[in-house]
């Protein structure tokens, strides 16, 4: 996997990566990002039709929010892990807890105002043509990787984890707030010691650089 592109999408990164056929979008940023994307994919002169298949690493609005706009740009098919389809396709997404005292409160203000919370989260709803429930090959899209379910940031987290090593992650890891520098563990996570199995998963299937959803790429011995 030779060429990937890094999409600043305001609070978040997706990624373009080029296979033998075209290209796979590893997430979609916020909510209105799907016009920059294909911007982006112009000023690179990359078709819409080029793009073959969009997967979404988690469902949350932060990384789904402009996927419904590529697709109806780009007519590809979208891929996420099955226990995310129904949130995806409502136009919602599921809240895990804090695993900072700045985050637990954040936490505890969202659910203690849901509407409040629904509203700032919404994002346009975007029904997934694939399914993921288990380590999936990207073979028949012409990419050399594998959708691998990684929980633990959420139970519908996937990773896409190249044949030379890339790994991108979705929010599986960080690398931008400042307060978490000795530490690549999200400042939200449903179950933490699950999301370390996963990060144990990946090195064990060789993964050699983390692309995460915010931040910086880094080692995957920094895990």
């Amino acid at each position: 996997m030779d060429t990937i592109h890094t999409l600043k999408l305001g609070m978040a990164r997706a990624y373009l990566l080029k296979g033998r056929a075209g290209y796979v979008l590893i997430d979609a940023g916020v909510p209105g990002a799907g016009g920059r994307i294909v911007q982006k994919m112009n000023d690179l002169a990359i078709r819409p039709d080029m793009l073959k298949l969009g997967i979404v690493t988690h469902v949350h609005y932060d990384h789904v929010g402009g996927l419904a706009g590529v697709v109806k740009a780009s007519g590809c098919p979208v891929m996420v892990h099955e226990a995310g389809a129904d949130a995806l396709a409502h136009g919602e997404m599921s809240i895990p807890g804090g695993q900072i005292f700045l985050t637990r409160q954040l936490v505890r203000l969202a659910r203690r105002f849901p509407s409040v919370t629904a509203w700032v989260t919404r994002y346009e709803p975007v029904r997934a043509d694939l399914y993921v429930n288990e380590e999936t090959s990207l073979e028949p899209w012409g990419f050399s990787a594998r959708a691998i379910p990684t929980p633990g940031h959420t139970k519908d987290s996937i990773t896409v984890l190249t044949d030379d090593g890339r790994a991108f992650v979705g929010d599986l890891a960080y690398n931008e707030l400042p307060f978490l520098a000795k530490t690549r563990k999200p400042p939200f996570a449903e179950n933490i010691d699950i999301l370390h199995n996963s990060w144990r998963l990946l090195l064990d299937r060789g993964a050699r650089i983390i692309y995460p959803g915010h931040g910086e790429a880094f080692s995957a011995d920094e895990l």
